[in-house]
């Protein structure tokens, strides 16, 4: 009973591997929006439904020849793509730069003197607790380049998360 649960898991666990990693992907295409989210419910939808193949297959070498081969792809993701990823994590800090960052929060809100909101649903969703709709942080971080041009020294980029 163990060799097939853990079997299952790590398919699973290189199920969702794949997934996430997909949805990563098309987040950063430039696709329109309406396609983005059509395609990320359509893997949401297919992510969740893989798990319920277990009530079918209680152990995966049971599985129709198509499935075993995907299976083989989700066991195989785990070490091609998931140790990699956990390699690089900051707990292990492999290849890891250390760099001076400060963040500061300012509300904006306070700072305006006319009111922010425009429709009733987002003064709403404004007074919910906790709610930081109105807080921008602002990050500066100091990276030092190797080989930088004297002239470069101490230049400053600013990047907003809309431009990103």
């Amino acid at each position: 009973m163990l060799l097939p649960s853990a079997h299952w898991l790590l398919i699973l666990v290189g199920h969702f591997g794949l997934h996430l990693a997909f949805y990563n992907r098309i987040n950063a295409t430039g696709l329109k929006r309406w396609r983005v989210k059509l395609a990320e419910r359509t893997v949401a939808v297919e992510c969740f439904l893989f798990p319920a193949l277990i009530y079918w297959y209680p152990r995966p070498y049971d599985f129709p020849e198509p499935l075993k081969w995907y299976g083989w792809f989700c066991l195989a993701s785990i070490v091609v793509l998931g140790i990699p990823w956990l390699i690089y994590r900051p707990i292990f800090r492999y290849q890891w730069l250390a760099i001076d960052r400060t963040v500061r929060v300012v509300d904006v809100s306070q700072a305006c003197h006319e009111p922010i909101f425009g429709t009733w649903r987002i003064r709403l969703n404004a007074r919910l607790p906790m709610n930081q709709i109105t807080q921008l942080a602002i990050e500066e971080k100091t990276i030092p380049v190797a080989g930088l041009p004297g002239s470069l020294e101490g230049l400053r980029i600013a990047a907003s998360p809309m431009s990103i």
